[in-house]
């Protein structure tokens, strides 16, 4: 670890290590440079002052960059770049660090982003110790703040620079010490970087189930570009950091040969640890079609058979069009639905059964394709309910048609399970994950404009160590899902109320659909 000193710099003079000073031969105003550090988990907000505030002082007083990382993850550190004076042009240089035993962590691991600020001049509603004032939001590729003239810093903001390094599986254990250099208009100065690497591995296979939605027509009307090749872009940035999006980059959603191809690439794929299943609903997007259900489970079990690989180990349902059925009035369909699933899925189970001779499949293959379809999980966007529970509807259904006079046969195969994914902040004590949490299907959990702070969120005005605690609270609960609305629900309302782009996302990120600050994108 290297000592607690403050750099400095003089514009136009020398730099110097320690206190402020100017050589006297220049005559022209000096500006004091100050360069600090922060973990990535740390909000920087650009027009605070962070030099009496006793929470930051162990990063304001630490003048290197330092992080610290398993092997086979990407994880990043910030400088912060906070001057007296405006800085008309800086620029950061990456280097290879060594460590003691000779090893090199090699600056092509490295990736620098520039910082970019939105105003959140407003609590979200119901927020507590909300941030309020330029937020970080956006990273920015460093090559693109230069090229576009935005590696600038007005006097006595804070600028981030973000370094993201991914270390890989091979690198070997260790501290790993040498110097980044950064310049401000025309004087440099060397910036001390340690990166140690910690003696275990992030696995490369990904286990945390995820469904981010990303809006096909936000990413074409952002963008200008209606390419699949863009949306793709968003699917694999995002697998990136081990987020699967809710859908796949298809050209059509329901052309079910592509969908199989992407289905096998991305099943291969470790990081993507989710996949949405094909979708079967009707042209009117009312209800949705069993037999589609049954004949694509069959269609993708018997070409798990014929390539010897489970392609149906990724896939789950999550059924859109009941989301929030509690708010969205669609509780009286969910029983309707998934009594539907539940015997398409065992129709499905038949044919692949009656057919098993002749897929001559590997046994231990067959029996687990099996086991998932009984237990293919379909995601509701609820908590515990009674409208949903099997049983219970089972009773009402007798009743109800006893009261007509009529005879009532339950069908078993009907029968099914719910795989809830309640909000945020229905888990936190035994009895709701006892409600919510089946102990052979878990359960997701999902957060959007609520829950809000104290509880975990991905809120703008909200700090980042709640984001990381998301997932350890998820495994601490049995929860085996996160879902999340939405990457890139980027909206304004327009003069008439009408939801639209707006003209400048990094200006306008206030979401004014909403009382959530950054609800609906990240």
């Amino acid at each position: 670890m290297k000592g607690k000193k403050i750099f400095s710099i003089c514009l136009a003079g020398t730099v110097i290590f320690g206190a402020a000073s100017c050589t006297k031969e220049v005559e022209e105003t000096k500006a004091e440079v100050k360069i600090w550090s922060a973990p990535s988990y740390v909000k920087v907000l650009q027009d605070i002052d962070y030099s009496a505030e006793e929470s930051y002082a162990a990063y304001y007083e630490n003048n290197s960059f330092e992080m610290f990382t398993y092997k086979n993850e990407y994880e990043a550190g910030q400088l912060i770049v906070t001057p007296t004076a405006e800085i008309k042009e800086y620029d950061i240089k990456v280097s290879d660090l060594t460590s003691a035993n000779g090893d090199t962590l090699s600056a092509e691991n490295m990736t620098v982003y520039n910082q970019k600020y939105v105003s959140v001049d407003k609590a979200s509603t119901g927020h507590k110790n909300s941030l309020i004032g330029m937020m970080p939001d956006a990273l920015l590729p460093f090559d693109t703040a230069v090229e576009y003239g935005e590696n600038t810093v007005e006097a006595k903001l804070n600028q981030g620079i973000v370094i993201e390094i991914f270390t890989p599986e091979t690198q070997a254990a260790g501290v790993y010490e040498g110097t980044f250099t950064l310049t401000a208009d025309g004087e440099e100065f060397a910036v001390p970087a340690s990166v140690t690497v910690w003696d275990a591995t992030v696995s490369s296979e990904n286990h945390l189930l995820t469904s981010f939605l990303v809006k096909q027509e936000k990413v074409f009307a952002a963008e200008m570009d209606a390419s699949f090749e863009m949306y793709e872009k968003y699917y694999e940035k995002l697998l990136d950091y081990r987020i699967c999006a809710t859908t796949m980059p298809l050209h059509k959603v329901k052309d079910f040969d592509e969908y199989l191809s992407q289905l096998k690439k991305y099943t291969a794929n470790e990081k993507a640890s989710t996949i949405q299943f094909f979708d079967c609903s009707n042209s009117a997007w009312t209800a949705y079609d069993y037999d589609v259900f049954t004949e694509k489970m069959v269609a993708i079990a018997e070409e798990s058979f014929k390539d010897g690989k489970n392609y149906l180990k990724k896939l789950v349902y999550y059924l859109g069009m009941i989301d929030e059925p509690h708010i969205t009035k669609t509780e009286d369909k969910v029983d309707p639905f998934l009594r539907g699933f539940a015997k398409a899925r065992r129709n499905a189970i038949k044919q692949l059964q009656a057919n098993k001779e002749s897929y001559e499949a590997d046994e231990a293959l067959f029996d687990e394709i099996i086991d998932k379809i009984e237990n293919f999980p379909f995601i509701v966007t609820a908590t515990h309910n009674d409208k949903y529970d099997y049983e219970k509807m089972v009773e009402v259904r007798r009743k109800e048609a006893e009261e007509k006079g009529l005879t009532f046969v339950e069908d078993p195969e009907e029968e099914y399970k719910i795989t809830f994914c309640p909000p945020f902040d229905s888990c936190h004590t035994s009895a709701q994950r006892a409600n919510n949490v089946w102990e052979d299907l878990g359960a997701w959990w999902y957060g959007c404009n609520w829950p809000q702070n104290p509880y975990p969120t991905y809120h703008l005005d909200d700090r980042l160590l709640p984001t990381r605690l998301t997932s350890w609270m998820q495994y601490n609960y049995g929860i085996v899902g996160n879902l999340y609305w939405a990457v890139n629900d980027m909206k304004d309302s327009n003069a008439y109320n009408v939801s639209e782009m707006p003209e400048n996302v990094y200006e306008d990120l206030a979401n004014k659909n909403c009382a959530t600050n950054g609800e609906g994108f990240l």
